[in-house]
């Protein structure tokens, strides 16, 4: 800790990091650094205190530094942002209504576990540490839910059933072959899986058992935040966290319908008239996948064509590998189509896009190319290589976490992507124009949800009208809306603002703007939030045409 007058941004960011990694040790073990894997995270109510405290000492830090220019601008900005989600989060209690099917312990303690290392006794005996602890940090869980419950902010009856079959799917495999245990050290397997039968999934069937008795009859029928005590402030909070904007839920309601609006007329171009039956058509004319290793070879195949075009588009290329691999089991009955997963920093573990392998047949061909483009390349495993590429800049820097940024990249490469001509053909194009509109959509279900009012069917039925998306894919969209408000609009939003900026930057420096130099400018700071991204490329824009500065 800098001692006084002796502060600067370094150490301020530097603070920030470690104490991030300390406080959340299943994500420094994902990213490498191996000091806390003995330890799972604190969610009692006095951690969450605790880090409240923590992050108002790093902002009040931040604050004293006073004006800062360049890459240090942007650092306090990154800081800024994530450091305000910790207080908010704390200030607005959001451990109280931290049920869901997407990140809860039934899903998000496999995937930490997955990423634990087995290397030698002591990675072992630090597993079994964490499966003793997993007890104790459920409970917390509990406590919180609990409070959830006390205070009147019981989750929708939907999400509750769900997480009740997660766990039910959970407890029914035998220990010996579950994720907990599977690929250990086979000299260890019996010693993991006791302690996986004695720890986890007594843990898992408390959870179960308050879930059935004590949440469920309490659950809600109406699911959105509005409901809730405080539900306006915290889908605010959601807001300025996932879209790093300020506008209001009207303004993205209203926002989503013109966008949607606006993709669906490049629709028509595409398919023609009468767009609906003609775009059923084509969906189902499309071939599918004859089974799990083609589906995967394909996605391989695509990745790496898509690759070798990037130097048309980025003077500098990514250095960590990227690996293109099968969901794991336990995700991908309830995951999409394709997710990626960042590299750690030891180099152990490559960028891995995983991709959605369950029941083949079913998934269409349209739908792949633009996946990779997202959560691959040009997409998530170039934006993410890069910034951890960054070795000038803080860690914080490098490894943050900015979603409106990052999601929008990803959905700027899938148009990227067709400016390239990287789509083999119609088809892909479609998937892709179709995956615009669902963003789009979004904005408006979203917000219908959580600030309009809206009922679950009302908005299935608003997906089902303005998608090619299936019943089943519609509810588990809606579904993980539910749970993650704000989440899916950032999407759209970060999009938007990054073709906003290459508008602007294009009409100011005229015959001087390169494409591919506007791509190295925005990628060469890592994740920010959007205002300083407008921010960074209005000044290199500025800069390059030799306008003064504002």
């Amino acid at each position: 800790m800098a001692g006084p007058g002796e502060d600067s941004i370094g150490a301020v960011a530097a603070d920030f990091w470690e104490w991030q990694l300390r406080e959340n040790p299943e994500e420094a073990t994902a990213l490498g650094d191996h000091r806390f894997d003995d330890r799972l995270t604190d969610l009692s109510a006095e951690a969450y205190a605790r880090r409240g405290e923590a992050a108002r000492e790093l902002s009040r830090r931040l604050d004293a530094l006073g004006a800062l220019a360049g890459e240090d601008a942007i650092t306090a900005d990154v800081l800024r942002l994530q450091l305000a989600e910790t207080v908010d989060a704390e200030r607005l209690h959001l451990e109280q209504i931290a049920l869901n099917q997407i990140d809860g312990p039934q899903v998000s303690f496999p995937r930490q576990i997955a990423r634990h290392p087995s290397r030698d006794n002591r990675d072992v005996a630090f597993l079994l540490r964490r499966y003793l602890a997993f007890p104790s940090q459920m409970k917390d869980y509990l406590i919180n839910l609990g409070a959830g419950l006390a205070a009147r902010r019981a989750a929708p009856r939907i999400v509750v059933e769900r997480v009740m079959a997660q766990l039910r799917d959970r407890l029914a495999q035998d220990p010996l072959s579950s994720v907990f245990v599977k690929g250990r050290p086979p000299e260890h397997e019996f010693a993991i899986a006791t302690a996986v039968a004695q720890n986890v999934y007594p843990a898992y069937q408390a959870l179960l058992d308050f879930l059935e008795h004590e949440y469920l009859p309490r659950s809600r029928a109406n699911i959105g935040l509005w409901a809730l005590p405080g539900g306006e402030e915290i889908y605010a909070f959601a807001i300025r966290q996932r879209t790093t904007t300020g506008k209001t839920p009207a303004e993205l309601h209203e926002l989503g319908e013109v966008e949607l609006a606006r993709i669906e007329a490049e629709l028509r171009a595409l398919v023609g008239q009468p767009v609906r039956r003609t775009l059923e058509q084509w969906v189902e004319a499309d071939p599918h996948f004859e089974d799990r290793a083609a589906q995967l070879h394909a996605y391989r195949t695509t990745a790496e064509r898509f690759r070798e075009r990037l130097p048309e588009e980025f003077g500098t290329l990514p250095t960590i590998p990227l690996r293109i691999e099968p969901m794991p089991d336990f995700l991908e009955q309830h995951a999409p189509g394709a997710i990626y997963e960042r590299p750690s920093s030891d180099g152990e573990r490559p960028g891995t896009c995983y991709v959605n392998t369950c029941q083949p047949e079913t998934q269409p061909r349209y739908r792949m190319e633009p996946l990779v483009a997202h959560e691959a390349l040009p997409g998530h495993h170039l934006q993410i290589s890069l910034a951890l590429g960054l070795t000038d800049l803080p860690a914080a820097r490098r490894r943050a976490r900015v979603t409106a940024f990052s999601e929008g990249w990803g959905m700027y490469a899938e148009r990227l992507a067709d400016e390239m001509g990287l789509y083999s053909d119609d088809r892909a194009r479609l998937g892709m124009l179709l995956g615009q509109a669902f963003r789009a959509a979004r904005l408006v279900v979203d917000t219908g949800i959580h600030a309009m009012k809206w009922t679950r069917e009302h908005a299935i039925e608003y997906l089902l009208e303005h998608s090619v998306a299936t019943r089943r894919e519609a509810e588990l969209e809606i579904d993980r809306y539910i749970v993650w408000p704000a989440q899916g609009m950032s999407y759209m939003v970060g999009q938007m603002e990054i073709l906003a900026a290459r508008a602007e930057a294009q009409q100011l420096m005229g015959a001087r703007f390169s494409r591919r130099a506007f791509h190295d400018r925005l990628l060469a700071s890592g994740a920010m939030p959007l205002h300083t991204m407008r921010r960074v490329i209005a000044e290199w824009a500025r800069a390059a045409a030799g306008v003064p500065q504002s």
